[in-house]
């Protein structure tokens, strides 16, 4: 059948907007990797060292390792004589400990990582069956807990039939189990030999261990052209000068930017909502990519490179990406709480810094302080963990008095879809399915739990608590028309459902959002807005070993007390919810037009501080 014209769609994103919005947030990722730089290492601390980042320009191929063995500066010829060296070393001990090693508990953290790296490649290979590899196996739990040695997991795989034998180049098909571990083995190392993952592993260690200086690099860095720099720069690094403070300038002139670093963070989203019809005006995603390099056919070198960047710019984080959300859940709960009639908004609850009514315990963010007596208003902008978790508490108690915490998680969890949190947006293109918190309803009651939700469900929710109860789905799109501009039709407002509760609920809600940010660390920013802000900030731990999630959401209203705009940010490992609210400010000053100051950072000891002030 022959190929007819489509219709024409009109979008309801603001592409100026939009531009603007992606390129603060790129600035805002830049300001956060600043604040948390450090010269050396800090004892019980997250941060980020000239080490580190040196080897993010190795690990995510802003350096090309092989441009360092074939270029022949000074810098690179005594960084390509060290590694050609320590490569050689470490395959031969590799290839040692695979023929009749130690346990994998008993080596250092470097082997371990290059047995790690030789299990995973021969699973990537397929050599290793992972469909096969069964979890509740003794093998595989001894190989966990490290009481095996590479050659004996090797061994155990064979007799469970975990590997792939016709994946190995054996000499017949009736090969002994010896022939079929020799024939693994020397697979094993074939690849390794090749991998590129194992010669980074290299450089991480060698850069850690002060053999690969950071100047070396940051002078390869400066001769492969994959940085701008002048002579005066290269001069100064050449001659002994600071590296840290090389590295720092180039991250906050974003020569070299948190995408290319691929470090935490390194990625983050925002989304931008009419409240009062569910439009969205922008919806960003950071980082991301050239479209122009798959128009008409796919540039398979482009595509490769995306696919091989650490910082992953081909998710949508504001659709695709789901997170815990932290505190920004609370507003949420005060509502439920509010509605169900087992709080009342004036009557208080005392917090003594931990809430102990459940095993384990969940301590307040003031622990081992307290807040004392606190109404919703002030529990909203203290973000009392205590307050709302007595909330949660109490919607699992059922009609007849007894405690059950399912009775709690659906009580809770019909808010959220009440509220257009977890339920599809309706949005016209892809997105991920949310997932209200099905574990622990008094965990889920201060967002945690195992809430998980993107940016733009953020959106559409604080878009409900704004407009006070009217869902609405959202929309990209505005209009349609033929090509010839005849049959225009229009994409009218659509609501999802309307939560009908006492107005003074709502009230409540927005005057404890109004007081987190009029009263709190944003108002240095936000009191230059022409409109009146109300916010809630939240911070996630999934990790131990690495920053809280961040997230951040505002709306405003004019000087009527209509809803004007929402703006909501997620950051991935963001360190501190006020880094997320740097940015959901930024947006609504690009929004309003408002001039943005040159630097805005954030310390948890000093607060804000704007323009080096």
């Amino acid at each position: 059948k022959e190929a007819t014209a489509g219709k024409d769609v009109y979008l309801t994103i603001d592409v100026e907007l939009t531009k603007r919005v992606y390129d603060l947030l790129e600035r805002n990722l830049a300001e956060t990797l600043e604040s948390y730089m450090s010269p050396v290492p800090v004892n019980d601390e997250i941060v980020i060292t000239p080490d580190e980042i040196c080897f993010a320009l190795i690990n995510n191929n802003m350096i090309d390792i092989d441009k360092i063995a074939s270029s022949g500066t000074e810098s690179a010829s005594a960084v390509q004589s060290v590694f050609a060296a320590h490569k050689q070393n470490a395959y031969a001990m590799l290839e040692a400990d695979l023929k009749g090693g130690i346990p994998y508990e008993q080596h250092d953290e470097q082997m371990k990582a290059y047995l790690k790296l030789t299990r995973r490649n021969l699973i990537d290979s397929k050599i290793l069956a992972s469909d096969k590899i069964s979890l509740s196996d003794e093998l595989h739990k001894n190989w966990n807990a490290g009481k095996l040695t590479f050659r004996e997991y090797l061994e155990g795989a064979i007799s469970r039939q975990w590997v792939n034998i016709f994946n190995l180049d054996l000499p017949s098909e009736y090969s002994t189990s010896q022939e079929v571990l020799d024939s693994l083995i020397n697979e094993a190392m074939g690849i390794m030999k090749d991998s590129a993952d194992f010669d980074k592993l290299i450089y991480e260690y060698l850069i850690k261990n002060g053999l690969v200086s950071q100047r070396d690099i940051c002078l390869i860095l400066m001769e492969q052209g994959a940085v701008k720099y002048t002579e005066e720069e290269y001069a100064n690094i050449y001659n002994g000068g600071s590296v840290y403070d090389f590295l720092k300038r180039k991250i906050h002139n974003r020569d070299i930017t948190p995408a290319q670093l691929a470090l935490d963070p390194c990625s983050g989203s925002c989304v931008l909502e009419n409240p009062n019809t569910g439009e969205i005006l922008a919806l960003v995603s950071y980082p991301s990519y050239d479209i122009n390099y798959f128009s008409g056919s796919i540039n398979s070198e482009y595509y490769q490179k995306l696919l091989d960047d650490k910082s992953t710019p081909l998710v949508n984080r504001a659709t695709q990406t789901k997170i815990a959300p932290g505190s920004t859940f609370k507003p949420l709960i005060a509502v439920a709480g509010l509605a169900e009639g087992v709080i009342a908004s004036q009557i208080p609850i005392e917090c003594d810094g931990i809430f102990d009514r459940i095993t384990p315990n969940i301590k307040c963010h003031v622990y081992p302080r307290e807040h004392g007596e606190l109404d919703t208003v002030n529990a909203l902008f203290n973000s009392c963990n205590e307050y709302f978790c007595e909330i949660g508490y109490r919607l699992c108690i059922t009609p007849d008095g007894t405690l059950n915490y399912n009775y709690g998680l659906e009580r809770i969890k019909h808010y959220t879809e009440l509220l257009g949190l977890s339920t599809k947006s309706g949005i016209q293109i892809s997105e991920t399915i949310p997932h209200p918190s099905d574990f622990n309803a008094v965990a889920t009651s201060i967002g945690q739990g195992t809430n998980a939700y993107t940016t733009l469900n953020l959106a559409r929710y604080i878009s409900t608590v704004a407009n006070s109860g009217t869902v609405y789905n959202s929309t990209i799109v505005s209009r349609t028309s033929n090509s010839d501009g005849s049959d225009v039709k229009i994409v009218d407002p659509s609501i999802a459902n309307k939560l009908e509760v006492d107005g003074a609920i709502w009230d409540t809600v927005h005057e404890g959002m109004e007081m987190v940010v009029n009263e709190g660390v944003m108002d240095t920013l936000t009191k230059n807005l022409p409109a009146t802000v109300y916010g809630k900030s939240g911070t996630a731990q999934e990790d131990q070993t690495r920053a809280d999630h961040a997230c951040y959401v505002m709306f405003t209203t004019d000087k009527d007390d209509n809803p004007e705009i929402v703006s909501t940010v997620m950051i991935p490992y963001g360190y501190a919810a006020t880094h997320a609210g740097i940015m959901t400010y930024y947006a609504l000053a690009a929004y309003y037009g408002t001039e943005i100051p040159d630097s805005v950072y954030f310390d948890e000891n000093t607060g804000i501080t704007v323009n080096g002030d």
